[in-house]
Parts: structure tokens; sequence; C-alpha cells
């Protein structure tokens, strides 16, 4: 039987292969879509053949067993009855026959195939709405309470749980993790040693199992949590705890943390500027690139984002049906303005982050700065915003909230960044590999999580700032219409 979970990160698995060798011997090879680890489990059965053949086999034969059973009950019946008796039955055969000819037959059999049909649809639909997502809010109640809620399914209703709140640790654990964002952003190079990396390392567990004691790690909430069924989940968190790397949370010893548990993003509660629609995604994705926009200013140029830019160019190359880069250099506000007039899916900025008149979060342009605010409202705004820039941190832990709830407020569908301070090394492998499993078709929360994954093994905690705000379950790759 496969194993669910990864035994070394408590992330997900998925069969790779199975082997059967001499002796009834099967080998089971699993691969955890969080860390990337193999495991091989070997399983003995006492017979030669494997068990899956042989129930194959005795399902076979059990049905000869029985239409043999059936052809000779028959056939003793027609040999025993009298010919009169024979007759009538082949009479009402020959009867049911004729009525069967009957156009309510007809209506009968399609009524009986529409119900079927939407019957497995629904059933469907029902499993993907209530198991694939599970809903957590995290509210803050008075001085020295948290509240914990969880529900599967957007519709669900969840069991609210409180327990007591400690602002001490809630300021330890983000002062921790700043210091640790400022040191990546300095050092988090290939030459690391590895003693350095496990330092690291067991200081982001450490900051995982105090942010599960503030969810209550071992109550009510968190066992509800690790019991979910659910391969996704939406995180809602109020602003005053939001500079917090709740992703990073562990819920139980020996249980990995909540990213490598769940495809993970979290759900802003922003007004949205103007009228929006929906925006009718199609294939190929049209990606505007801002990559690398000072590159000519002294001290401003980043290789990696260049870097990364030409390695997102190429992985649009080799999947020309799904992804559409386009590269642009805009140098003012105005520029970068007429450019997203033209309609994006995604617009990707690699680059330095900085703030605008009056304080805002915004993007570093080579003349000025760009604000979410100060751009243009569009009628079709893009599915996704990636912001890879480095933020400037201040004492609530740094303005990449802000940013995403600028962005969100503008109109975007979905954005991923930084909440903190990142390595141009550790932020050019996240998006990488990011849009590699999204031109798989991974929904957004899958392949944040394996972008997660692939920088974790790149870069000692850079994966770890970055959040997802936004439905984890869209998965713009997987449209069906094309572009013309």
């Amino acid at each position: 039987m496969l194993a669910s979970r990864c035994s070394h990160c408590g992330g997900r698995t998925e069969p790779v292969s199975e082997t059967w060798e001499s002796g009834g011997r099967l080998l089971h090879v699993e691969r955890c879509v969080s860390c990337g680890r193999e495991t091989a489990l070997e399983s003995t059965w006492p017979g030669q053949r494997p068990p899956s053949a042989s129930a194959s086999g005795r399902r076979r034969a059990a049905g000869a067993l029985w239409l043999g059973a059936a052809l000779a009950t028959l056939w003793i019946t027609l040999r025993v009855i009298d010919y009169t008796s024979r007759a009538s039955v082949y009479g009402r055969v020959a009867d049911a026959l004729e009525g069967f000819r009957s156009p309510v037959w007809i209506g009968l059999i399609v009524l009986l195939t529409t119900a079927a049909v939407w019957r497995a649809r629904r059933r469907r639909v029902a499993s993907v709405a209530g198991v694939l997502v599970e809903h957590v809010q995290l509210r803050v109640s008075g001085d020295d309470a948290l509240a914990v809620s969880v529900a599967e399914g957007h519709d669900a209703v969840g069991q609210e749980h409180e327990v007591e709140r400690d602002r001490n640790r809630e300021a330890r654990i983000l002062d921790e993790f700043i210091r640790l964002g400022r040191r990546a952003s300095r050092g988090d190079q290939p030459g690391d040693s590895d003693a350095t990396r496990e330092e690291i390392r067991r200081k982001l567990l450490a900051i995982g199992r105090d942010l599960g004691a503030l969810m209550g790690a071992g109550a009510q909430p968190a066992r509800a949590i690790l019991a979910s069924r659910a391969s996704h989940m939406l995180l809602r968190v109020p602003s005053e705890i939001a500079g917090l790397p709740w992703e990073l949370a562990v819920l139980r010893d020996g249980s990995g943390p909540l990213w490598q548990l769940f495809a993970m993003a979290r759900q802003a509660v922003v007004p949205v500027s103007g009228s929006r629609r929906t925006r009718d995604v199609r294939l190929p994705l049209r990606v505007l690139l801002l990559a690398d926009l000072e590159s000519d200013a002294p001290g401003r140029a980043l290789p990696e984002a260049s870097r990364e830019a030409s390695e997102i160019m190429e992985l649009g190359a080799q999947r020309p049906d799904v992804l559409r880069i386009v590269r642009r250099t805009p140098r003012t506000l105005a520029e970068l303005d007429e450019l997203l007039g033209e309609g994006f899916d995604i617009i990707h900025f690699a680059g330095h982050g900085t703030r605008a008149t009056g304080g805002a979060a915004a993007w570093s342009l080579a003349d000025g700065s760009a604000a979410p605010t100060e751009l243009r409202t569009l009628a079709d705004p893009p599915v996704l915003v990636f912001s890879n820039a480095c933020v400037p941190t201040g004492e609530d832990g740094g303005m990449g909230g802000a940013l995403a709830e600028a962005f969100l407020a503008w109109g975007a569908g979905a954005y991923i960044g930084p909440f903190w301070d990142l390595s141009d090394r550790g932020g050019a492998v996240f998006a990488r590999a990011f849009y590699a499993a999204l031109a798989d078709g991974a929904t957004l929360g899958d392949a944040i999580q394996r972008a997660r994954s692939s920088a974790a093994a790149a870069s000692s905690v850079t994966w770890a700032g970055y959040v997802l705000y936004g439905d984890p379950t869209k998965a713009p790759a997987r449209a069906v219409s094309a572009r013309r």
C-alpha cells in the first residue's frame, strides 16, 4: 500500500514505479512533491505472482465460474421442462423484445443516461470543492488570544478554537526571520558551507515549531489541519500578524511544515479599484518580463536577474504552446503604464524594490519608481503578478505584504513575492522552478510548493520568504482555448 506522506519531510508523495522481483517481492518507489526525495518500500508476498495479478486472475476465474454456472443452469432448465413450457418461455421473450422497440424505451434510456452523467459530474465536482482546499483562518481575539478556524471547503462552517496569544514570541520569531533574511541576502552563495546551511535549517525548524505553538500545536485546531484530506490550503491572516511566516509552522513533532503538507496560499480582502471582470485566459499565456531594469546604473545591476530572465525566455521557447514571453525595459512610470495597456496574463518583475513618494511600496525603475497605486487602472488586469524583488525591511517585517495588497487592490488575480530580504541566486532559482511547474499545468499552489523545494536545495533561507496571495487551485496553463 502506498504511503500518502513523505517520511522525511511529511509532504505528499506520488508513485513513481512498481517493480516485481523473484520471490514475490514488490518494490514501490515514491517521490515527495515537496522535497523531491524518492523512497523505496519493499513488500513480500507468499506467492510468486504479484497480488495485483493474482487478484486480477481471481476476478477472471470468478467471472468464468459465474458464466459457466449460468449457462449450465439454463441448459438444465431447458432439458427438464417440457416442450409446451419451453414454447411459453420463448413466446414471452419474443413479446418482451417486441415491446422494447417502442419509442418510450429510447426516451427512458436517454433520461437514465443523462441522470448517470449528471450524478458522476456532481460527485467529481463535490469531491473537488469539498476536499481540495482546506480553509484556515487566524483571528486576533482580544489582546491575549488567537482564534483558529478550520473548515474543508469554502462553504463549510469551521469550528473556531481559541489559543493563548504570545506577543513576545511573535516578536522574537519576526526578528529572527528578518535576521536570517538579511544574512541570506549578504551571504547565501554557492560556496556556503554545509555547517552554515545546517545551522540555518535548524533555526528555520525552531521558527516553525514556535509558529506551530502559536497555532495551538497538539490542540484541536492543529489536529484538524493534520487530519485533513485536502491537498491545498487557503490561509487568512489579519494584517497585524501577517508578517509572520505562517507557512513554516510545524504543528506536530515529526511532521513537516505546512508548506510541505499543503499547496498553500493566503487570502487577502482588499478593495479593488474600478469595475473588474474575470479575465478570459487563453493559451499561450502572455508574460511580460521586466528584469534588471537598472543594469546601466553603477552598483544597481543584478546579474542573477538577467540570468533568470534568460532562462525564463528559454523555457518559453521550449514551451511556446503554453508561455509567450515578452521582455521589455521601460525606464519610466509612463512607459510601464503604456506597456501594461497591451494586455498580459502574467507580469514578472525581477529587480530592486523601493519606496515611492509618500513611502508606498514600489518597483525601482531606471528613472524613478512604479507603485501599484500610481499605475493606470486596467479593465483586463493580469491573472498573476510575480514580484521577485528585495523589499526594504522595516519594523513591521518588510513591505512585502503592502506590495501584495496594493497589486491585488489594483486588480491582479494573484500575487507572488517575498516578504523579507532575499538573495539574487535563491530568487532566480525559485522563479525558474515556478514557471517550469506552471508550464506543466500545475496549480499556483503546487507551482510555488515545487519552487520552494527547488530553491531550498540551492539557497539556505530565501525560499522561505515567498508568499502566494490568491486562489491556490488556479492553473492558468490548463486553459482550453487558444489564441489566434
